[in-house]
């Protein structure tokens, strides 16, 4: 196509594509150097002679040089896997809020010295519960370093390289602190004192399940909850309500955006700015919550100032911002895939679906609710066929019954996390509505769990794969496309965000 008839944002699209598939692909180990040399030859030619399909080809090439350097040099300060199945004296600093599961609690440590010796890495470290560790303290153990160990057809070893690490040490010996709360950033050392206070009221103000699932969709606390309850949320497509992600994000700036817009937009978007990044801090600041916060943001921001049909271009800038920072996500992070999956699904398919789905009323946002869900449901199902094998097919259902539920409970939760150091019986009438919205959500899980999810095959998943990316380049990139469906559904600034990035994946164990 030529140059001329190509506007601004379209040329970028391309571009974006173009770099996001060269560093997929620089996941394979080939000979990256001739990529490099190739790349170089290829983009001096496309400045020289002004040819966009030469500069496509270019920064292919240069992505996948990118994407397979930084795979391969990534790791090389990493010296703890020197010394994988020894016994080692390690002192180091806690990078993470503390993960509690039923039987032990985990956090990643980032190593200054092994022994007597400076040293650098990232270890994954599993420890009893009872011991507790905060972001920013400084610790001193020693354990057994062990590289980690896949389970059946899950790769461990490649989910926590997303993570920087290759070591896990299990159960130390002579665990103690060094110093408390004072390494790290002050801003999240912060809101963790916050969360900790915020996780007790709900632990005192409701029972359990409703308060782990309070902290998890309120605060990003990863509570074990129990077997039942993540297997009827994972079998009625709901485990992405369990977990912090864009349509958080989402929730989050409506609220902002209605308690601050009687000052003024740009008050409101100040407001929201400093309330995501209390909210991203108070989560933890874990890559892959900053990753659904900026997706979800993304296309809030487009809904926010009626430019929807912008969005497409914002989401694949984003992901390719996101990608170069850090190539593993597009080679590994299923989270990342899913949210971005889906955010795009949402994107391109709810203008379609609202016209498919006129016979639906638009009261309390049915049809938009109904339109959302299927759209991200078909955009992720390939992945979790490919990744999972399956497909909780009661999604369709479950999603736009559980969605509007998540906006309530976490209001609610936010209720009781402020006023559970009240006495009790004052605390637990604060917690009634809450408890009473998470009621609801379980038993809808708990039916539509009930229901078989669908085995997909190779071959079905792969029809699907070329199905949803040929709309998806269709709807990416046609211009027809944009001037029938997108353009004519642009939201009007007054609009809140209905509607962000989130992934039916299943909750981590």
């Amino acid at each position: 196509m030529p140059n001329s008839i190509l506007t601004k944002p379209e040329i970028l699209r391309i571009f974006c594509v173009a770099i996001l598939i060269g560093i997929f692909f620089g996941k394979f180990s080939l000979a990256s150097e001739y990529f490099l040399f190739v790349g170089g030859i290829v983009a001096f030619l496309a400045i020289f002679f002004r040819k966009i399909t030469l500069g496509i080809f270019a920064v292919f090439l240069l992505g996948n040089f990118y994407s397979q350097w930084r795979n391969f040099t990534d790791f090389l300060d990493d010296d703890a896997i020197k010394f994988h199945e020894k016994t080692v004296e390690i002192t180091g600093e806690v990078q993470s809020f503390a993960d509690i599961r039923e039987k032990n609690a985990r956090v990643f440590i980032e190593i200054k010295a092994i022994g007597n010796s400076p040293a650098d890495g990232r270890i994954l470290l599993i420890f009893p519960k009872n011991f507790k560790i905060f972001y920013g303290d400084r610790i001193k153990f020693r354990g057994k370093l062990t590289a980690p160990r896949n389970f059946g057809d899950f790769d461990y070893s490649a989910f926590l390289r997303r993570f920087r690490t290759q070591t896990i040490v299990r159960n130390p010996e002579k665990l103690e602190k060094i110093c408390e709360k004072c390494t790290g950033s002050s801003w999240i050392r912060a809101a963790e004192s916050v969360r900790e206070v915020a996780t007790q009221n709900l632990a005192s103000s409701l029972p359990s399940p409703h308060a782990n699932i309070a902290m998890g969709i309120l605060l990003g606390v990863k509570n074990e909850l129990p077997r039942f309850v993540r297997d009827d949320f994972r079998n009625s497509g709901l485990a992405h309500l369990l977990v912090v992600s864009g349509f958080n994000v989402s929730v989050l700036l409506i609220f902002v955006a209605v308690i601050l817009r009687r000052f003024g937009a740009r008050i409101a978007f100040v407001g929201g700015l400093l309330a995501l990044g209390f909210f991203v801090a108070m989560t933890g600041a874990e890559a892959q919550i900053l990753r659904a916060a900026i997706m979800g943001a993304t296309v809030a921001f487009a809904s926010v100032i009626g430019r929807f049909s912008d969005a497409r271009t914002l989401i694949l800038l984003v992901a390719t911002i996101l990608a170069v920072l850090d190539p593993k996500i597009v080679h590994s992070d299923i989270g990342f895939l899913l949210s971005f999956a889906a955010t795009l699904g949402i994107v391109l398919g709810v203008p379609i679906f609202l016209r498919i789905l006129r016979f639906v009323p638009e009261k309390f946002e049915l049809r938009t609710l109904l339109a959302v869900s299927i759209s991200a449901q078909i955009a992720v199902a390939p992945i979790l066929g490919r990744f999972f094998g399956e497909f909780p097919v009661a999604g369709f259902v479950a999603n736009p019954l559980a969605e509007p539920l998540v906006p309530l409970g976490m209001l609610f939760s936010f209720f009781s996390a402020i006023f559970g150091f009240l006495p009790e019986i004052f605390a637990k009438t604060i917690a009634i509505p809450a408890f009473f919205t998470l009621e609801i959500l379980l038993q809808i899980a708990r039916i539509f769990g009930n229901f078989p999810t669908i085995e997909i095959s190779s071959n079905f998943t792969l029809a699907l794969e070329i199905f949803v990316l040929g709309f998806a380049f269709w709807g990416i990139f046609s211009r027809k496309y944009a001037k029938v469906f997108i353009e004519n559904h642009d939201l009007e600034p007054s609009s809140p965000p209905t509607h962000s990035s989130r992934s039916p994946t299943r909750s981590n164990s």
